[in-house]
């Protein structure tokens, strides 16, 4: 069945890439990208990792190479540097997430730095993982699609990407073809059963990409791993990064501050995060609440959530203040 819907699904992603053509792309060397590079085929590529060492780095250079663009590869491991794009994330969007930060460091420098370079806008593969099942956890539904179909669309439902904020303060444009409306809807309407399937002894997320693209892509970048943006990218490295920043006394005074604020500091990296976020914001407890607040950070959350964006905090069960 997969041949069937090839043809459709390259007509729709062609056009909505003339409808949201950008001669700069944030390019990652992961399937989503590499399959922007070969249709858009940019004039500029962005690539940031954290060191010469990030998995991503290989893959995007090749992708280039072919693409013959000219290609800026940005490293986050240079500390003046690293500075300035975390207070520009954690400022712009109100966290101290580890994850949130680890992840959004990325498209915050590329958005930077294509600016620095004198584009007016960037193209970025936001929502290619949430269109086709391409994050990791969600195999663990695999064999039960009901299950499966419930999470893509709360998923559809939920969906926000940092870029889109980032973009904003940073005064870049954003262009997100696979977030355009008509392709969304088309995307959206195409079967589970097609885009996950079996290959080379495993069952894979987003199937009909890997195997519509793979000519085009070559065997390796269509059937490549899927890893988290934060360890391809290798900022998973800010956790060892602010491992060395304090010492226990000094954190363990840091940590009784942050208590005393109504804030649960669960690592370094947190703590420094944390830091940053207090110099742009209140005690997340001072502000006021109309719903209900993370137990973790006391920060502003919905009933219905189960995760902080503030802090990060995964499970939450919401609570309500007195003073609320």
């Amino acid at each position: 069945m997969t041949t069937n819907y090839c043809k459709r699904l390259k007509s729709e992603l062609r056009e909505s890439v003339k409808r949201h053509l950008s001669s700069t792309l944030l390019l990652s060397g992961g399937l989503d990208s590499s399959i922007l590079a070969e249709i858009a085929r940019p004039s500029q590529t962005v690539t940031v990792v954290w060191d010469d060492n990030s998995p991503d780095l290989s893959y995007a250079r090749k992708i280039a190479l072919r693409q013959r663009t000219k290609h800026t590869e940005v490293r986050l491991n240079r500390n003046g540097y690293l500075s300035k794009v975390l207070r520009t994330v954690i400022g712009s969007l109100k966290t101290f997430s580890p994850i949130e930060v680890r992840n959004s460091v990325v498209s915050c420098a590329g958005l930077m730095v294509a600016k620095q370079l004198g584009y007016e806008d960037v193209m970025t593969g936001d929502g290619c993982d949430e269109l086709f099942v391409g994050y990791k956890y969600l195999g663990k539904y695999f064999q039960d699609l009901d299950r499966l179909n419930y999470e893509m669309n709360r998923l559809w439902n939920i969906m926000q990407f940092s870029s889109n904020v980032l973009s904003k303060t940073l005064g870049i444009g954003l262009m997100t073809p696979f977030l355009d409306s008509q392709f969304l809807s088309y995307a959206t309407s195409v079967p589970l059963s097609e885009k996950i399937g079996e290959h080379s002894g495993n069952c894979w997320g987003k199937y009909i990409l890997r195997k519509c693209f793979q000519r085009e892509l070559g065997y390796d970048f269509a059937w490549r791993n899927k890893m988290a943006q934060e360890e391809g990218a290798g900022t998973v490295n800010l956790k060892t990064q602010f491992e060395n920043g304090y010492d226990e006394r000094t954190f363990g005074i840091k940590i009784r501050s942050a208590l005393n604020e109504r804030v649960n500091i669960s690592s370094k990296e947190q703590l420094h995060y944390y830091g940053i976020f207090r110099s742009y914001y209140c005690p997340p407890a001072n502000e006021e609440c109309f719903d209900s607040r993370c137990p973790k950070c006391c920060g502003c959350v919905s009933s219905h959530d189960t995760y902080c964006k503030i802090c990060g905090s995964f499970p939450i069960i919401p609570i309500t203040l007195p003073h609320d």
